[in-house]
């Protein structure tokens, strides 16, 4: 199962990723973003501009991110007039804050997971380096089946790098919220929706 994502593990540049994001978003009528995992907001400032969104909420653990974010961040947003009005930015354990943020009226989201520990700088909780089967058991309890699922750097899952869940168990995790997830990985990315949930597409009859 593992084998035919190979190629597809390959690092690009995040604009590429996010414009997935956007892309998928518009395609499902998402206006909620959701991200674990803030780091120091390149993925917010970037869904702040896109005006898709109407609600973004992002989790981060490190104090001194949180930090970096309420201060010099906002300062750099505000430079270039990016208003963050609709971001809510928590501080805690995405795995406690996560089931909180589910009871609020967010409707289909797009949930980015990237709150695992990816080496210097970023953070994690105390002996636990991966939180994504912990979050994704948090999306069963949404009454909505049919979020979209973004996971970042889903190598470390393909190599089994310390604590990291397997693919296979990734999967069985998503299918355990709705069988007919469609999954696929990109851009290092595993991305997981629900096609049966798109608009039908009606094209306009063709004049020749």
């Amino acid at each position: 199962m593992i084998e035919p994502y190979r190629n597809n593990l390959i690092r690009i540049d995040k604009h590429w990723t996010r414009f997935e994001i956007v892309s998928l978003s518009s395609r499902y009528d998402i206006k909620t973003f959701i991200e674990t995992g803030t780091h120091i907001g390149e993925t917010i400032l970037a869904m702040s501009q896109c005006e898709v969104f109407d609600q973004i909420h992002t989790i981060e653990i490190s104090p001194d991110a949180v930090e970096f974010l309420k201060t010099r961040f906002v300062k750099f947003a505000d430079s270039q007039n990016i208003s963050l009005d609709n971001v809510v930015i928590y501080h805690g354990d995405s795995t406690a804050i996560l089931p909180e943020i589910l009871t609020k009226d967010i409707g289909r989201s797009f949930f980015w997971l990237d709150a695992h520990y990816s080496g210097e700088g970023s953070g994690k909780k105390e002996n636990e380096n991966c939180t994504i089967l912990k979050e994704l058991e948090s999306l069963k309890t949404s009454p909505i089946k049919d979020h979209v699922i973004g996971i970042d750097d889903i190598d470390q899952c393909v190599e089994k790098a310390s604590d990291y869940p397997s693919l296979e168990e990734i999967e069985k995790a998503i299918y355990s919220i709705n069988k007919d997830y469609s999954i696929s990985i990109k851009y290092n990315v595993l991305w997981a929706e629900v096609p049966s949930s798109l608009r039908r597409f009606h094209p306009k009859r063709l004049h020749g």
